[in-house]
């Protein structure tokens, strides 16, 4: 299982990616079980990861991430 949440969206995504590799198809509405326990194991690092600023920048954790993959060079953060 893969469980997506955005905060911003108000939106959770939850995809069986055994059956659905492709992540094509959100069961997340009929698997209200899943869903809660995915969204309590997700929830300790939700707070602890410094990430996703709500004024568009890069948070600490992001930058790093961006970094690690190549995707940014060198220190982008306000």
């Amino acid at each position: 299982m893969k469980y997506i949440l955005d905060p911003d969206a108000q939106s959770e995504v939850l995809y069986d990616l055994t059956k659905d590799p492709g992540e094509l198809t959100n069961i997340a509405a009929g698997q209200a079980l899943a869903v809660e326990a995915a969204r309590s194991r997700a929830a300790p690092a939700a707070k602890a990861t410094p990430c996703g600023r709500r004024d568009g920048g890069l948070g600490f954790g992001e930058q790093r991430m961006l970094e690690a993959m190549g995707y940014v060079e060198g220190d982008n953060t306000p």
